[in-house]
Order: C-alpha cells, then sequence, then structure tokens
C-alpha cells in the first residue's frame, strides 16, 4: 500500500507543482484512506522521485531514493530541492512514490520505487502501488523472489515486455498495452495495478499512468485505490485519491476521478489510449 503521483509540466506552472508536491508529502504523512483499511495511517517507509526534464531539446534524468519517510524534515528539503531544480528546464515530466511495505516485504533504499529498468537501450522507471504475485513473477523472470519485492519484479516484467514487442516492430503504445495486459495477470485479489511508467530511448520519453482494481471486495479499499488527475494547459497531474484532501478549493474543484485504464500524461493533458 503507496502513494502514487505523476507530474507533467513547463516551467511556467511552478505554483501548481508545489501545491501537488506539499499536497503528496501531507498525503503519505496522514493518509484517511488507510486508515479505513488498516491499523495505520502513513506511508513511511521509504520514498523516491524519477524525471527526465528537457532544456533546448536536451534530456536531463534525475533519479532518487530514501529510505526515510518523505514527510521528515529532510526528506522534504530534498524533495522540494529537486522539483525546484526541474522548474527551471522547459519541461519535465516525474514520478514519485512513498512507500508502506507489506508486512513480509523487506524495507531500505533498495526496495523503494522507482525501480529502474533497462533493456537493450530502452530505459525505464516503475512506480507501484498494489500487490503482485512475487512467487509466479520470479518464477517466469528467473529470478529469487526472496532478493526482490513485488513491484520490482512486476515493473521487470512490464519493460521486458515492451521491449519484446517493440524489438518486433510493434508502435509504443500498443507495445505499452499489450505489456500492461499481461502484468495484469499478475495482480493479487482485492488489489491494483495503479502504477506509473516513465519510459525513454535515446531523446524521445513518455510518460504513462495506470488503474486498474481486481474485485477490490469493498467499497473503502475501492476508493483507496482510487486514481485522481487534474489538467490545465502546462501542467498535467496524476495520483492517488489521497492528494485531493490536501489541495485547495479551486484546484481541488477540477479534480477528476480516473476510469480503469492506461493514460498517457504530457503538459498539455492526460489521455485513457487504452481500457483495462
Amino acid at each position: 500500500m503507496c502513494r502514487i503521483m505523476s507530474l507533467a509540466f513547463t516551467s511556467e506552472k511552478s505554483n501548481l507543482v508545489d501545491l501537488f508536491i506539499d499536497a503528496f508529502i501531507k498525503a503519505s504523512r496522514y493518509d484517511p484512506y488507510l486508515e479505513r483499511l488498516s491499523s495505520e495511517a502513513s506511508h513511511g517507509d521509504g520514498w523516491g522521485i524519477a524525471s527526465i526534464s528537457f532544456q533546448d531539446n536536451k534530456p536531463h534524468v534525475y533519479y532518487y531514493k530514501s529510505a526515510d519517510p518523505v514527510y521528515t524534515d529532510t526528506s522534504e528539503k530534498t524533495l522540494k530541492s529537486i522539483v525546484n531544480d526541474l522548474k527551471k528546464h522547459d519541461y519535465s515530466l516525474v514520478i514519485i512514490h512513498a512507500r508502506k511495505a507489506s508486512s513480509s516485504e523487506p524495507v531500505g533504499e533498495k526496495y523503494s520505487h522507482p525501480f529502474y529498468i533497462e533493456v537493450d537501450g530502452l530505459k525505464a522507471w516503475f512506480i507501484h502501488n498494489g500487490s503482485a504475485d512475487k512467487k509466479i513473477l520470479g518464477d517466469k523472470l528467473g529470478l529469487d523472489p526472496r532478493k526482490h519485492v513485488d513491484s520490482e519484479l512486476l515493473g521487470k516484467l512490464l519493460v521486458l515486455e515492451i521491449d519484446k514487442c517493440v524489438r518486433s516492430g510493434g508502435v509504443i503504445q500498443d507495445c505499452v498495452y499489450r505489456a500492461y495486459s499481461v502484468s495484469k495477470e499478475y495482480i493479487l485479489e482485492k488489489s491494483a495495478l495503479n502504477t506509473s511508467l516513465l519510459i525513454s530511448r535515446n531523446t524521445w520519453c513518455e510518460l504513462y499512468t495506470s488503474h486498474w482494481v481486481k474485485n477490490p471486495g469493498n467499497d473503502a479499499r475501492r476508493e483507496y485505490y482510487s486514481i485522481i488527475a487534474y489538467e490545465t494547459r502546462g501542467f498535467t497531474a496524476s495520483g492517488s485519491i489521497t492528494i485531493k484532501n490536501y489541495l485547495p478549493g479551486d484546484v481541488k474543484a477540477m479534480i477528476k476521478v480516473l476510469e480503469p485504464g492506461i493514460y498517457k500524461l504530457t503538459p498539455e493533458g492526460i489521455s485513457r489510449i487504452f481500457n483495462l
């Protein structure tokens, strides 16, 4: 159980970036949706960020992970410092994750999201809110599931499937859909394929987010896994429902709840490219 957020923005929208970063930190510190499902209310088992920003058409990559909660003073300063640097660029694509580890899963910087996966020049950063069948994934990938967390293995499978499709001549968006269709088969009951994928090859990059819940079982769990989105010219955001609680009223009024599917984010907006 985690909180996720994706941003696509131009340098002119720094005020909105700040609002959503603050809301994400607060949502990670106190999450009433998590509290309804468990005895805990915070996502304090590590955090991370990955971004690709462009200045004069040249890409710049930033990738950082920590074992500390994102809502500590040190982590908050670090995150805001990173984001302030990104705001100086022409535009940026960003994914951020705050982790709430399952009781059976290890914790530490290594296990914080995003996970970086590179296959034949295809570079990707992956974040996930949900649970997957780690044993079956490990068997399929030939990896020891005891040495990895489920989301890491899920991300590896996803990127391998995309790469296989692209090398066979597939169009990237079609390959993303095919890979997600395969990946959803590994999601556990009452859990979700809520993800963001920042993917790059050479000088192009794209940002996708997915939302799908497998038999949530009750309204509280369905609501917990809800994904919201906000868009205005030059700024797009998507992320966990809790973020909405900490946004100002005028921004909150423009929030929409996403239907299940795969979405592409750019600074100009969010579009559902496939159903799930």
